[in-house]
């Protein structure tokens, strides 16, 4: 088998007035570890997504998933600005 896919889920947990508290089990639950392997990091200020986002590029994660609202998606937007990079937000749909 090959190696893991990492991937970055970068989750708001003020964003949209919904708990994420459930959505590191809820991926578990569903994520086929053989394939991939996940990292949560919840952001904690103004900006720390894209903080977050430019460590991504820099420790070369597979793909980049965004649970938040606009801000979280603006801010990991401009991190991959003119870079090809797997990036999708999947805000609203957890909870």
């Amino acid at each position: 088998m090959g190696e893991r896919r990492q991937i970055l889920f970068v989750i708001n947990p003020i964003s949209g007035g919904k708990s994420k508290t459930s959505f590191k089990k809820q991926v578990l639950d569903v994520l086929d570890m053989q394939k991939f392997d996940p990292t949560f990091q919840e952001t904690s200020y103004a900006n720390h997504a894209y903080e977050i986002g430019l460590r991504a590029v820099k420790e070369k994660y597979d793909a980049v998933i965004a649970v938040g609202g606009d801000g979280t998606i603006n801010e990991l937007g401009f991190c991959f600005s003119g870079k090809w990079y797997p990036f999708r937000d999947c805000s609203g749909r957890f909870g």
